[in-house]
């Protein structure tokens, strides 16, 4: 049986109960709440009280009895949104328009320092307004309550970074910093190895005995590979001089052979700030001893690390005494080689 309220003149609304077994009772509330509010299950069941939800003008409010937007959640404690799936699914936001344009928003968060706006990620239209089937992402920050001006970073359709809106930068060009208090810049890649050398001799040295002579004719295969503000590699007179921004750690390796030694030594040193004749500030050396008198062709090599300045020049030089023969030696071309690079900062 259920119960039938008509009104003064004509229709009724029929209040009827479950077609189940047993007894149910609704408890209405003693007041009567506040505009818009809805009813709703108390703590106790069947005892109905207002919700703090309401509905204004197509507007939901939670915890507000005036709602400014669509959905509007109003509360004092720490807490948010939770969407959880209880199977193997996932939760999904999906924001759909049919926006006519390129770069339009689809979907915008924002964050709101106490009713300023300061941060933002924005889902938007990409630029194929036809077919309708491509999207970016913008990041802002607000440095100064000004977030529209202050796009940070952008993701094209095919994936490329935007620095400071559409900014992709040039191909070959890598991300740099330029520390904390500026945003990154596009730059042009610097390579570790920012100077490189090789040489090896094709026209032999006369050597004379018990005197640094600089080895020179170093344009076989010769390789010359950097800015001339960083250093300058001179194959001819075997000279390495390093230029105004070419200062800091470099990586040399010499080496060097002379025919008909017989007894005695041959050292090969790389020097800086020499002449033809003198090795100057000796960077390092290594020396072969010939312990009989039977002629060779003795060669040896020195590999180093050295921190140069600008105006620095380097260059490989042998030395040799014979305890026999002591008239001038030639070098050996194919074991006669000077190379190097400088090393990153």
């Amino acid at each position: 049986m259920g119960l039938s309220l008509r009104g003064s003149t004509s229709g009724a609304i029929d209040i009827n109960p479950p077609a189940v077994a047993g007894d149910n009772a609704i408890t209405l509330p003693a007041s009567n709440g506040s505009a818009n509010q809805f009813f709703k299950n108390s703590g106790t069941a069947g005892i109905v009280t207002h919700s703090s939800m309401v509905e204004n003008s197509g507007k939901i409010g939670i915890g507000t009895n005036s709602p400014t937007d669509h959905l509007q959640i109003l509360h004092t404690n720490a807490g948010g949104l939770t969407f959880k799936t209880t199977e193997n699914h996932f939760a999904q936001i999906t924001a759909d328009s049919n926006r006519t344009g390129s770069n339009n928003h689809l979907l915008a968060i924002e964050g709101h320092w106490n009713g300023t706006p300061v941060a933002e990620i924005a889902l938007q239209t990409g630029d194929d307004t036809t077919n309708k089937d491509n999207g970016e992402i913008i990041f802002r920050t607000s440095s100064e309550n000004n977030l529209n001006a202050s796009e940070r970073l952008r993701i094209s359709p095919v994936g490329a970074f935007g620095i400071a809106g559409a900014n992709y930068g040039s191909s070959g060009q890598v991300l740099t910093s330029q520390g904390s208090s500026s945003a990154p810049t596009w730059a042009a890649a610097t390579s570790s190895l920012s100077f490189y050398f090789f040489g090896r001799q094709d026209a032999t040295n006369s050597i004379d005995t018990s005197t640094y002579t600089r080895v020179t004719n170093l344009g076989d295969a010769a390789i010359n590979q950097g800015d001339s503000s960083i250093a300058t590699w001179d194959e001819s007179n075997g000279t390495l001089t390093i230029g105004a921004s070419g200062g800091g750690y470099w990586f040399l390796n010499f080496g060097a052979g002379i025919d008909d030694i017989s007894g005695g030594y041959v050292q090969v040193v790389i020097g800086k700030n020499g002449a033809n004749d003198t090795q100057g500030t000796e960077i390092s050396t290594y020396k072969r001893n010939v312990n009989d008198f039977n002629n060779y062709i003795v060669d040896c090599e020195v590999t180093t690390m050295v921190q140069l300045e600008a105006g620095d020049v380097v260059s490989g030089y042998v030395y040799w005494i014979s305890g026999a023969d002591a008239s001038p030696q030639n070098t050996e071309q194919n074991r006669c080689h000077f190379l190097g690079y400088k090393m990153m900062t």
